[in-house]
């Protein structure tokens, strides 16, 4: 992962050959935003996708094998349960050009990964919600 900081509170975060999207997403907040928040997008290309959509308070995953075009990757980071939170959709395409997209669970990058974040000074915290079985953000951050 190579990181700069274009201004006091924005990164570019360009993520290398081989590392998984969204636990490198967590370990860059981790290091760089201290309990704050942020959001972020990108664009990249990767492999071994696992999307998913929420259907009847469970998640139905796919997983995509082979290379893919990443369209548009965004997402923030919150805290759930006292603990960075990378919550991230994606829209790619591959051989074939149609585009399929939803929550992404995990990814690989076969090329590279680009992201642009930006911080935030509070943080936003997820609660779980009983209606849905979620972790939503909590607006009033109690």
């Amino acid at each position: 992962m190579i990181i700069i900081r274009l201004e006091k509170d924005a990164y570019m975060v360009r993520l290398e050959l081989n590392e998984e999207v969204i636990a490198s997403i967590k370990r860059f907040a981790e290091m760089h935003l201290e309990g704050k928040s942020a959001t972020f997008n990108g664009i990249g290309a990767l492999s071994e996708i696992s999307i998913g959509y929420y259907k009847d308070h469970a998640y139905v995953n796919k997983t995509f094998h082979g290379d893919y075009e990443v369209l548009n990757i965004q997402g923030n980071v919150s805290l759930k349960n006292g603990q960075m939170f990378p919550h991230t959709h994606i829209c790619f395409s591959g051989e074939t050009y149609e585009a399929y997209g939803g929550h992404l669970n995990s990814a690989i990058v076969s090329a590279t990964l680009e992201l642009i974040v930006h911080s935030y000074d509070a943080p936003m915290i997820r609660r779980m919600d009983e209606e849905t079985g979620l972790f939503l953000l909590n607006p009033t951050n109690e």
